[in-house]
């Protein structure tokens, strides 16, 4: 198996025989994760709000209108970008039009792969598994705002080591031995998930915002067993 990462969204060399696993750990995947678990019917990605918008109003039945720009909710959307507000009584049955600062775009740069799915720490052991005996694997980190950040790279290698953990034959390419370097080295650090998290570009940013709470939920490890994967790509959706 070949496991390529790259830093920040950009197109995927050879995407039609490339799984692509996208991640916003902080906080837009993990939200996927916590929707779809919770009984999301499915997850349509803008790039932008009138975008969204425009989406909601064409559709019969009204979606939840979902994301943020820049940590913040957005005006008159019904759901920020917390993975607690989709709770079950939230979002089930219900279909979620969603755009975030980094996360959907991220997504649009995967848009050309054989498969596309919506990674995070909290379903970590189950994107693993639905991985497994595939060819070719690229991990798209989002970052913030178009910098690379520790927390997306650092759940790269942690997810090529949970791979390897199933799978002996493995082929690191791009920034792979990187991640796996940066993630055998948080390991011996003995810190804990959640406090490097927030020690991240991304994390102090959620700090600052007053979503500390936000960072606790998305370190913990296998909290959900769903797996956001594209189902359609014009617009980007994601279904369980």
């Amino acid at each position: 198996m070949h496991i390529t990462v790259q830093k920040l969204p950009k197109s995927i060399d050879n995407a039609a025989e490339t799984v692509a696993v996208v991640v916003d750990v902080l906080r837009a995947t993990s939200v996927m994760a916590t929707a779809v678990q919770n009984g999301a019917e499915q997850i349509i990605t803008c790039l932008e709000v009138d975008e969204a918008w425009q989406i909601a109003q064409g559709m019969a039945l009204p979606p939840l209108l979902c994301g943020e720009r820049h940590c913040k909710p957005i005006v008159g959307f019904d759901l920020g970008n917390s993975p607690s507000e989709y709770s079950p009584a939230a979002v089930a049955g219900r279909t979620i039009v969603m755009t975030t600062t980094n996360g959907t775009r991220a997504l649009f740069a995967a848009r050309d792969a054989k498969a596309i799915y919506a990674g995070a720490f909290i379903n970590l052991t189950a994107v693993s598994e639905r991985v497994l005996g595939e060819r070719s694997i690229t991990i798209i980190c989002a970052g913030t705002d178009g910098v690379a950040t520790d927390e997306d790279f650092l759940f790269a290698g942690a997810l090529i080591a949970k791979i390897a953990s199933f799978e002996r034959e493995i082929m690191p390419g791009g920034d792979a031995m990187e991640a796996i370097d940066n993630w055998r080295a948080f390991l011996d650090e003995g810190s804990t998930l959640a406090h490097r998290l927030a020690r991240s570009r991304g994390g102090k940013n959620l700090v600052d915002a007053g979503y500390r709470s936000d960072v606790d939920f998305c370190s913990v490890v296998d909290a959900v067993s769903a797996v956001p994967t594209a189902s359609s790509r014009t617009p980007m959706t994601l279904r369980g």
